[in-house]
């Protein structure tokens, strides 16, 4: 990762960070999607392919971690009513070094934060959770069709 990449991340976590130790983050939130909903939506699983479709669908910062996907949100945001979506408060998530950038490094940043005040927007992903569940859904009728 570039120098200058990885400094912007350190600043958006120390903006990000109201008060707590290092890795607890109590002045940011996320809405965590698990990676089956993220790769539907997005159509593939290649690292480099998501990072990118999350970057333009999202345009904000999001990590994965334990085959989840985070999106940070503001702070404020409202749970969505989607079963697979779980809304973490900033005191239950520990984000990933700044030095975290690929898969190989186990939690990552896939995209990072393009500004340091930056968040996904709730309605953004709302729509790619929804985009996921569908598909899924659509592939899994797909796959009981073809075996009858």
């Amino acid at each position: 990762m570039a120098a200058r990449t990885e400094a912007m991340v350190r600043r958006w976590v120390a903006a990000a960070a109201a008060a707590g130790t290092s890795s607890r983050r109590p002045g940011v939130a996320a809405l965590s999607l698990p990676e089956g909903i993220v790769h539907a939506a997005v159509g593939t699983a290649a690292p480099d392919a998501v990072a990118c479709l999350l970057g333009v669908s999202l345009a904000g910062p999001v990590y994965w971690d334990a085959r989840r996907y985070f999106a940070l949100v503001p702070a404020a945001a409202p749970p969505l009513p989607l079963d697979e979506v779980g809304l973490h408060r900033g005191d239950e998530l520990v984000l990933p070094g700044a030095h975290q950038q690929a898969p190989a490094d186990g939690a990552y940043w896939v995209t990072t934060p393009p500004s340091e005040g930056s968040r996904c927007r709730v309605p953004d992903v709302a729509r790619l959770a929804v985009r996921g569940r569908v598909r899924a859904r659509e592939g899994d009728a797909r796959a009981v069709r073809s075996v009858r």
